[in-house]
């Protein structure tokens, strides 16, 4: 019976209905006798559902029950990370690695504990030490070059280890992929795409390499280029989303509008709630008429703000944005942004902030829940992606604060693995807001990628310390950069519907 259960509830699990499959597990996990198949179960489930602290326990119960197990250490780590106990997390991961589960997973889990605590020289030489084991993995590669970035803003450093490794394995395509994307970010474009093209006319011939070269011919203006390389890798990855993603952006850039707008709906297809090709469902549509971007880019219904409620226990709203701004500040440990990241000149903070014990952390993420709430009950159900998935209730599904430096801003996005975004302002620059070209206002609507027939922002919003801004994950969104010697800082979460 308990075998049925547990099977009828991993099949939920992996159709994407972790409610259900809850419903079914807790019961045969909440046993004093419950097997460990089913613990494990329950505990994924749960942080699924957002419910971090209660698949903590089982994941506790999974090590006492099977202390030699490498993998129950390994989900522990990963459970106190998102309910940011970094410290444990670290020790979890170093267990887990004792014991023989010293792959690549591991190693990214305990530096990006180690990061957290601070010990960032700590998390670049176990990542280090990991390349040694697996001198390709890119997800390694790109961790170490974001670490030292941020740490240093050089781009030599940062890049040094894949400098290294593309000198020993020169031909292989997943590290010239990843090399080739972070000397683009460090800001060394024109290099990248003269050693990626080179090596094309050389003959290399890879999925990853014809993406990043289409990527990086695009941006260069090199249209042909672009072109000719993402419909090779979508000739020989056709349902691969990324790849097709890419040949859709790459024909929005060169204005073949109808062609891109057929692929966006073939994206839809193979994933009908993916943010990223809901976005360039819109940006397809918008640029040639469909009747797509209506419905997707409903500013008025989508784009909602709310000013907070002052917390329990601040006199004011002032003096509780001046208690989280000092505790932001000291989350902001690095000196430059990230790479993979949206932030342009600032700062980001590491770790997710919505799982903080810190009480100034804790009233704020609970000052947000109100708003999430009238949110989804004003714009209701309906067919769209927003309203088909609106069940009403939620999940927090990340946090993190940003802090812009003068001339910073954040290019153009979306948030791919949420439902809905935010943008929550503790401090603006004020002085900036009242310029003329909108300085420092968020705005909605202008794509990511170039486009022969540019599609500006459609709508504006214009911040200020309190506010809550939430919209669609699939809306592109971005900051005007603003010039004034001020500072900004916000907090962003993404939420899911549960």
């Amino acid at each position: 019976m308990t075998k049925t259960v547990t099977d009828q509830a991993e099949a939920l699990l992996r159709a994407g209905k972790p409610r259900e499959a809850l419903t079914l597990i807790q019961p045969v996990a909440a046993a004093a006798d419950a097997p460990v198949a089913a613990l494990r179960l329950c505990a994924m489930a749960l942080r699924t559902c957002g419910k971090r602290r209660e698949a903590l326990d089982y994941d506790l119960r999974i090590v006492e029950l099977a202390p030699e197990e490498p993998q129950g250490w390994l989900a522990l780590g990963a459970t106190l990370m998102l309910c940011g106990r970094p410290v444990p997390a670290a020790h979890a991961a170093e267990q887990a690695r004792k014991l023989g589960a010293d792959g690549p997973v591991t190693v990214l889990l305990q530096a990006r504990a180690l990061v957290q605590q601070g010990a960032i020289f700590d998390a670049e030489a176990l990542l280090k030490d990991g390349l040694l084991r697996e001198p390709e993995h890119p997800e390694l590669h790109r961790e170490l070059a974001q670490i030292v970035w941020m740490r240093t803003g050089d781009a030599d450093q940062a890049l040094a280890a894949l400098d290294r490794a593309k000198a020993e394995r020169p031909g292989a395509a997943g590290l010239i992929a990843v090399r080739a994307s972070a000397m683009e970010l460090v800001g060394r474009h024109a290099q990248a795409w003269a050693e990626v093209r080179t090596l094309i006319q050389q003959g290399v011939a890879a999925v990853p390499v014809d993406v990043i070269g289409a990527d990086l011919a695009l941006k260069a203006g090199d249209l042909d280029s672009a072109l000719k390389l993402s419909a090779r890798a979508a000739k020989y990855a056709a349902n691969n989303p990324v790849v097709l993603q890419r040949l859709c952006r790459v024909l929005l850039a060169a204005g073949d509008a109808e062609r891109a707008l057929l692929v966006a709906r073939e994206l839809i297809m193979l994933n009908p709630g993916d943010q990223t090709s809901l976005a360039l469902l819109a940006t397809a549509s918008r640029a040639g008429g469909g009747r797509e971007a209506g419905t997707l880019y409903d500013y008025k219904s989508f784009v909602r703000t709310y000013k907070i409620e002052t917390p329990a226990g601040w006199p004011t709203l002032e003096a509780f944005l001046a208690d989280l701004k000092t505790k932001l500040d000291e989350l902001h440990q690095f000196d430059h942004h990230p790479l993979y990241q949206s932030l342009r000149h600032g700062t980001q903070t590491s770790g997710d902030i919505s799982a903080s014990d810190e009480p100034v952390l804790v009233a704020l993420f609970k000052a947000f829940d109100t708003p999430i709430r009238e949110y989804m009950a004003a714009v209701g159900q309906g067919p769209d992606p927003v309203r088909a998935v609106n069940t009403g209730d939620y999940a927090i599904a990340g946090g993190w604060s940003a802090r812009l430096k003068p001339n910073g801003f954040h290019v153009d996005h979306i948030h791919p693995m949420g439902w809905l975004s935010s943008a929550f302002y503790v401090e603006t620059p004020t002085e900036a807001l009242d310029s003329p070209d909108r300085e420092g206002w968020i705005r909605f609507g202008q794509p990511e990628m170039p486009l022969r027939n540019p599609l500006p922002a459609e709508h504006y919003v214009r911040p200020e310390p309190g506010l809550l801004v939430l919209f669609p994950s699939y809306m592109w969104h971005g900051t005007v950069p603003f010039t004034t010697d001020e500072g900004r800082m916000t907090v962003a979460f993404d939420v899911r519907p549960l």
